[in-house]
């Protein structure tokens, strides 16, 4: 009986461990769905009010507005395709498949990659000092890490 009485307690242990995880795995979800519902509609309303100027006939540079909603229809565009990857990152549907490359390629081409966002404002990246070691990693993604670090450092 006194061993059938641990055994319950561990298990209600567990369980209580369990679900102290479960609810911050919620509150962390919640969370993420506030900052992603912020990040999208920041954009989305300056696209509404950039658009409802052109069709209104009041825009004094249209061509200039034309670029805006193009630049941040494709900064929406990058932050679906973020989700989507966070998304198969937490079902663990994500495979890697590092391979041996140089840092200095991936820095290079990163930069190579931001360098018309960061001239469009006023940002010179230097790549200075970056030595070509070979390193492990699965390129294609770490390019988009690289990718995302920069634009968001820039914007």
């Amino acid at each position: 009986l006194e061993e059938l009485s641990r055994e319950l307690a561990a298990t209600s242990a567990r369980l209580a461990e369990s679900r102290d995880r479960e609810r911050a795995l919620e509150a962390s979800r919640r969370e993420l769905v506030a900052w992603i519902s912020h990040d999208l509609r920041t954009p989305l309303a300056g696209l509404r009010a950039m658009s409802e100027a052109l069709e209104d006939g009041v825009a004094a540079d249209p061509d200039r507005y034309l670029r805006q909603i193009r630049s941040e229809v494709e900064r929406l565009d990058h932050m679906v395709g973020d989700l989507f990857e966070l998304s198969r990152i937490h079902v663990g549907a994500l495979v890697l498949t590092p391979s041996r490359m140089s840092l200095y390629d991936l820095v290079d081409d990163a930069l190579a990659g931001a360098d018309p966002l960061a001239r469009e404002h006023g940002v010179r990246l230097v790549g200075d000092g970056v030595e070509p070691v070979p390193v492990e990693v699965d390129g294609k993604e770490m390019s988009r890490v690289l990718g995302n670090l920069l634009v968001n450092a820039i914007r």
